[in-house]
């Protein structure tokens, strides 16, 4: 999982990067190199998303609290989403004219609309199996609690 969010961190600086380098050259008007950089930041922008698909991919394997059929669907899932997006990067990629990489990178944002509300959910199924992990062992240490508050009170009235 570290590995995971360090990637993503260094995901996440390159697209920043390139979206200024994609800002400064637009402001100059030099054409070709805002087209590399356009065509640098769209990409950078799908490894991001990439990258928070393996890890949340990655917490749902680490969980213990999914069934095999709930991991399954949310990695069956995921890697679909992935597959969408480098299939949108190699779009991004192909593009030769200012044109075709505003195609690809609207295929880059439509690809990333339909991943968004999944990945929130799949998230969401995640952090509920911790919660109800959280429960689970409050529950216990309530019951503990009780019972150790039930001897005090005996020894207490003898």
């Amino acid at each position: 999982f570290k590995k995971v969010a360090e990637q993503y961190r260094k995901a996440k600086q390159a697209y920043k990067d390139a979206k200024e380098k994609f800002k400064a050259a637009v402001a100059s008007g030099d054409e070709e190199a805002a087209k590399g950089y356009a065509k640098m930041f769209l990409l950078d922008a799908a490894d991001m998303v990439i990258k928070s698909l393996e890890k949340v991919k990655e917490k749902a394997e680490a969980s213990d609290d999914l069934t095999e059929a709930e991991l399954a669907d949310i990695a069956s899932d995921i890697d679909a989403k992935i597959n969408e997006m480098e299939k949108a990067k190699a779009a991004v990629d192909a593009a030769k004219t200012k044109e075709e990489i505003k195609q690809a990178g609207a295929g880059i944002i439509a690809a990333w609309n339909r991943t968004r509300f999944r990945l929130k959910i799949h998230a969401a199924k995640v952090m509920e199996g911790k919660v109800g992990e959280i429960i689970k062992r409050s529950e216990t240490l309530e019951r503990k609690l009780e019972r150790v508050i039930t001897r005090i009170d005996r020894k207490s009235v003898v």
